[in-house]
């Protein structure tokens, strides 16, 4: 896994199961450092559009500010 990094995977065929098609992890930060991750995953391919990655996004900055953290949008 990509450290820090936002990870998209749409129906690629090493991360797939029979119930998972498609992921997006973002990671979570704290002083710097990531502490967790936000996982968001779909039994469908080809989910994660651009407009639920932000919205992930957002939110990954909204826990990450309540940890005392920060998000760092980091390229995909």
């Amino acid at each position: 896994m990509n450290y820090g990094k936002i990870i998209i995977k749409n129906n690629d065929e090493a991360h797939r199961t029979p119930e998972i098609h498609s992921m997006l992890v973002i990671p979570l930060w704290e002083k710097g450092v990531v502490t967790g991750t936000l996982k968001i995953y779909y039994c469908h391919a080809h989910q994660i559009t651009s407009s639920l990655q932000e919205m992930a996004v957002g939110l990954s900055q909204i826990i990450s500010t309540q940890t005392g953290g920060f998000t760092r949008r980091a390229a995909t």
